[in-house]
């Protein structure tokens, strides 16, 4: 065999219908092929500072809750209440400037913190807080 740089093999040769031992196969075809486009780390980037972002608005919700008792107890009994509007307005006090959505059982409750500009756009973070242990 000639090994000729940019030669279109014809379709009668053997390596074009089956598969042949490493030895017989031309050295262009033996060559890995990447299945993954390069690595490109901006947009990874980008979600990154988002979820940090959220995690700072998510610490002020969090410290509020630990440092005082009343808050605890007033968010606690506004959401076992179903009283939504005033659930929304305690995590609001507490100096958070995202969009904040809650919801919440007997059990526990549930606030969706999100800096995205649409449905399915980066990020949003959970925080599940149970105040009954099953």
């Amino acid at each position: 065999m000639y090994n000729i740089p940019n030669y279109t093999y014809p379709n009668w040769y053997p390596w074009r219908g089956f598969p042949l031992p490493a030895q017989y196969m031309p050295p262009h075809l033996l060559r890995p092929q990447s299945m993954y486009p390069p690595v490109d780390i901006k947009k990874l980037h980008q979600s990154a500072q988002k979820y940090q972002e959220l995690l700072n608005q998510a610490t002020l919700l969090v410290n509020k809750i630990t440092t005082s008792p009343s808050f605890a107890r007033n968010l606690m009994d506004a959401a076992q209440k179903s009283n939504q509007k005033k659930v929304i307005e305690l995590i609001l006090s507490t100096g958070i400037t995202i969009k904040v959505k809650t919801s919440f059982s007997p059990d526990g409750i549930k606030v969706d913190l999100s800096n995205a500009k649409h449905e399915g756009d980066c990020c949003t973070i959970r925080l599940a807080l149970p105040w009954y242990a099953h």
